[in-house]
C-alpha cells in the first residue's frame, strides 16, 4: 500500500537530541512504517548501484585477534606468575649480564697469560677495574636487597610463618636497622646477620681483585722485525777447541766477577723448590748482542743497518733460556777425588809459584763443584806457602762448592735497545725441563780455559796467568781479609760455571766469521736451524695483571650467587602457584609496595616456639603446608604498634621479641575459577 509521507526535519544538525519530526502517514501507524528499499538496480546490465550512504567495511571497528595457544597457555599464565618477582627478574637479568661480560673481561684482558690487550697502560687499566668492580659489587647488593624484599611475601606465606625480625631484615630499612635487630636477637636470625653483612659483601667483589694484582711488562710491536738465531746451547767441545787459550782465558776473566748478577746476560727467575738462602735461580734467554740474522756469515747483528733505530724494545720470540740453579752442598758431599775429578793449574814461566784448583763430580743430572787456591797471604810476595805443602789441595771436604742443576725452558725475552739489558722474560711453557749438567765436559772446558797447551803463545800464557792471579786474589781476600764473607766466592764459582753456557754461542759465533785463519773453516761452524726465530721491535708498556685464583674466585662467586638467586626466584613463583590468593604485584616503586603490604600485615599473640608468623585469609597450601584453617584472624599491625607505649624502632623490637608476636600477612582472596 503507497505511503504518502512528508517527514521534515526540525533541527537539521544531526548531533542535536532531540530531534523533532512531523509525519504524516495517512492512518499508518508510526511503527508500521518502513524505510524505502534502495534502489540498486542499474541502467546497466549485471552492476548493482551502492547507495552513497550505505555502510562502508573500512568505517567498522576491527575486530579483535584470538589469543593464539602460546599466548593463551604460555605466555599470559608466566607473566601472572611472574608478577611477584618482577623486580627481581630485571635486576637478575641486568646482573647476571653485567658480570657475565666482566667475566669475559676478566678472562682475555686482567689474568695471567690473556691474549687481549688494552690501548692504554696498566694505570689506567687500574682505574677502569675498579670502576667496573665497583658497578659489579652494586648490582649484586641491588640484586641481594631485591631478593629478599622478593622472599619475604613467599616466606610469609608459609604455615610455619617467619620471624618479625626476619620480616623486618628482608624489608627496606636501612643497615643501621639490620644491626640492632641482629643485636636485638643476638644474632642468632640468619636473615638479620645476612642483612648486616651485606655490605660487608659488596665491599669485598668491589676490591677483592685488587689483591695482590701487579703492574707487569707489556710489548707494543712496532712492525719491524728480523729473522735471527737467538737462545743458548750447551758448550760444542770441538767449537771450543778452534779458540786460543788467550780468548777463552780473558772471557773467563771478564765475566767472572760478575756474569750473572750483569742484566745483559741473566736475571732471577722463580723455580718450584728453590727458595731461601740455600737456592738461587737465575734465567739466562741469552745476550741481544749475540742475536744474528740468518745468514751463512753469523756477522750480523740486530743493530745492523739501524733497522730498530726507532724501537726503545727488542724481543725475542720463542727462544730457549737455561734456568741455572745452585743449591748450597750437604755436608760431605764436597768431596772429590783428586786425580780423577780435579783440574789443576798454577803460573807459568814465572819465578813466583801459585795455584788453583777446581773439581767436578756427577750428582745425577746436576754437578758438584768445589775449589781451592794455594794459601799464599795476600801481601806475601815472596810465596813461600804454595811450595812448601800440597795439603791444601788434597784436604777433604773442600769449603767453597755448590751443586749446580740446568733446566731448559722456551720463552719470549725482551730487551732494552739502548743498554741490552733484560727488561722481562716470559715463559711459552710451564715448569722448566731438567737436563743432564755432564760433568766431564765441564771438566774438558775448565782445562781448556786454565791450562795453557803444548803449542801455546806467550799471549796466551799471559792471559792464563792473569786469570790464575785474580781469582786466586779474590780466594785469599775473602778467606784471609773478609773471613766473615763466605758467599762472595760461592757466587764467583757460580759465575765461572755460567759461563761456558752464555760463551757456546759467542764461540760458534766467533769462530764462524774469524775460522778463515784457522785453516779455511769460513762459514763451517754455524748455529742450529732449531735457534731461528724472529726478533721484533716496539715500545714499553706496562700490564695490570691479577691474580689467576682470585680471578677464578671472582667469577665463580658470583656465578654462584646469581644462581642462588635464580633458585629462589624459581621457588617464589611456584610457591605463589599453590596458594588460592592473590599474590602481591611488584610494581618497583618500594613506596608504593609498602603502603601495600602494611595494609596486609597482622600481628598475632606469640607461643612458645617465639616465631613470627605469618597467615593468608583463605590461605589453601599444598603437601606440608596444608591447613585446616579457612581463615585465622589477627590484629593489624597498626593497631598492634598503636598499643605499644615504646616508640623508639629499638624498644619496638624489644617489645615484640619479649612478647614473641608473630605477624600475619592478609591478601585478597583469588577470584573465582
Amino acid at each position: 500500500m503507497p505511503v504518502d509521507s512528508d517527514i521534515s526535519v526540525v533541527d537539521e544538525n544531526p548531533d542535536a537530541l532531540p530531534l523533532s519530526i512531523a509525519t504524516h502517514t495517512h492512518g499508518i501507524p508510526l511503527h508500521d512504517l518502513k524505510p524505502p528499499e534502495p534502489d540498486t538496480k542499474s541502467a546497466i546490465p549485471g552492476i548493482t548501484t551502492v547507495p552513497a550512504d550505505a555502510p562502508n567495511d573500512a568505517d567498522r571497528p576491527p575486530r579483535e585477534k584470538e589469543p593464539g595457544f602460546i599466548q593463551r597457555r604460555i605466555l599470559d599464565p608466566m607473566g601472572t606468575r611472574l608478577r611477584p618477582v618482577a623486580s627481581l627478574k630485571w635486576m637478575f637479568l641486568s646482573s647476571a649480564l653485567f658480570h657475565a661480560l666482566y667475566c669475559a673481561f676478566i678472562s682475555a684482558v686482567l689474568l695471567p697469560g690473556a691474549p687481549g690487550t688494552l690501548p692504554w697502560n696498566a694505570s689506567a687499566t687500574n682505574t677502569i677495574v675498579s670502576v667496573l668492580s665497583q658497578i659489579s659489587a652494586l648490582l649484586i647488593g641491588a640484586l641481594l636487597k631485591s631478593l629478599l624484599t622478593t622472599v619475604r611475601p613467599a616466606m610469609a606465606a608459609r604455615r610455619q610463618g617467619t620471624r618479625f625480625s626476619s620480616w623486618i631484615a628482608q624489608g627496606s630499612s636501612g643497615w643501621i636497622t639490620a644491626v640492632k635487630l641482629a643485636c636485638a636477637n643476638r644474632f642468632v636470625d640468619l636473615w638479620s646477620d645476612f642483612r648486616v653483612f651485606l655490605p660487608i659483601i659488596g665491599l669485598i667483589l668491589g676490591a677483592m681483585l685488587k689483591f695482590q694484582a701487579d703492574f707487569v711488562f707489556s710489548f707494543v710491536p712496532s712492525g719491524t722485525a728480523m729473522r735471527v738465531y737467538a737462545g743458548l746451547i750447551t758448550p760444542d767441545l770441538n767449537v771450543l777447541r778452534l779458540m786460543s787459550n788467550a780468548d777463552l782465558a780473558m772471557y773467563a776473566h771478564l765475566w767472572t766477577a760478575g756474569l750473572l748478577s750483569h742484566s745483559m746476560n741473566a736475571v732471577s727467575w722463580t723455580l718450584n723448590g728453590c727458595s731461601g738462602e740455600s737456592c738461587r735461580a737465575m734465567i739466562m734467554p741469552g745476550a741481544i748482542a749475540t742475536a744474528r740474522a740468518v745468514r751463512p756469515m753469523l756477522n750480523t747483528s740486530v743493530y745492523f743497518d739501524d733497522l730498530f733505530i726507532k724501537d726503545d724494545v727488542l724481543r725475542l720470540d720463542d727462544v730457549v733460556s737455561f734456568v741455572v740453579q745452585y743449591n748450597v752442598p750437604s755436608a760431605g758431599d764436597l768431596t772429590f777425588d783428586v786425580e780423577k775429578d780435579c783440574v789443576y793449574t798454577r803460573y807459568t814461566n814465572l819465578d813466583k809459584a801459585n795455584g788453583l784448583q777446581i773439581c767436578l763430580k756427577q750428582d745425577g743430572l746436576s754437578m758438584l763443584v768445589g775449589w781451592v787456591a794455594c794459601p799464599w797471604q795476600l801481601h806475601d810476595h815472596n810465596n813461600t806457602l804454595c811450595e812448601s805443602t800440597s795439603d791444601w789441595r788434597t784436604a777433604m771436604p773442600m769449603e767453597f762448592g755448590t751443586r749446580m742443576s740446568l733446566h731448559t725452558l722456551p720463552t719470549t725475552a725482551s730487551y732494552d735497545r739502548g743498554s741490552q739489558a733484560i727488561i722481562n722474560v716470559q715463559p711459552l711453557a710451564g715448569d722448566p725441563t731438567q737436563t743432564l749438567m755432564d760433568a766431564s765436559v765441564f771438566k774438558e772446558v775448565m782445562e781448556l780455559i786454565f791450562v795453557p797447551r803444548v803449542n801455546a803463545s806467550a799471549t796466551d800464557l799471559a792471559a792464563v796467568n792473569a786469570l790464575i792471579y785474580s781469582i786466586t786474589w779474590m780466594h785469599r781476600l775473602y778467606k784471609s781479609t773478609l773471613p766473615s764473607d763466605n758467599y762472595s766466592l760461592t757466587v764467583a764459582l757460580h759465575n765461572l760455571l755460567a759461563i761456558p753456557l752464555q760463551f757456546s754461542v759467542t764461540a760458534n759465533i766467533y769462530t764462524n766469521y774469524t775460522a778463515t785463519s784457522l785453516g779455511g773453516l769460513t762459514g763451517v761452524v754455524t748455529l742450529n736451524d732449531s735457534m731461528i726465530t724472529t726478533a721484533r721491535g716496539g715500545q714499553q708498556s706496562s700490564r695490570f695483571v691479577i691474580q689467576f685464583w682470585v680471578g677464578v674466585l671472582f667469577m665463580v662467586g658470583g656465578a654462584a650467587i646469581h644462581v642462588l638467586v635464580l633458585a629462589c626466584l624459581v621457588w617464589v613463583v611456584h610457591r605463589w602457584k599453590g596458594i588460592d590468593g592473590v599474590a602481591p604485584e611488584d610494581t618497583g616503586l618500594v613506596e608504593i609496595d609498602a603502603i601495600r603490604t602494611g595494609r596486609r600485615v597482622e600481628v598475632i599473640d606469640g607461643d612458645s616456639t617465639g616465631l613470627v608468623r605469618v597467615g593468608i585469609l583463605g590461605f589453601r597450601g599444598r603437601g606440608s603446608d596444608r591447613s585446616e584453617d579457612a581463615e585465622v584472624v589477627g590484629t593489624s599491625l597498626d593497631d598492634y604498634l598503636r598499643d605499644e607505649e615504646e616508640s623508639s624502632g629499638w624498644k619496638i623490637m624489644r617489645g615484640l621479641r619479649k612478647r614473641k608476636a608473630r605477624i600475619r600477612e592478609v591478601v585478597d582472596a583469588a577470584p573465582a575459577r
